[in-house]
């Protein structure tokens, strides 16, 4: 099976194109904060 045989029909708000994958990788968003004098950062998770 070559490369193009795998590629699949998708579309985004009407406009079609071919993708060779249906999933997403996702995950969350991470900040870290530090502070002088401090020895732990302050670490923020956005969902």
């Amino acid at each position: 099976m070559t490369w193009k045989d795998r590629l699949q029909d998708a579309s985004f708000r009407g406009v079609p194109f071919k993708v060779e994958e249906e999933s997403a990788g996702t995950g969350r968003r991470v900040e870290t904060h530090e502070y002088p004098n401090r020895d732990k950062p302050y670490i923020r998770r956005e969902n």
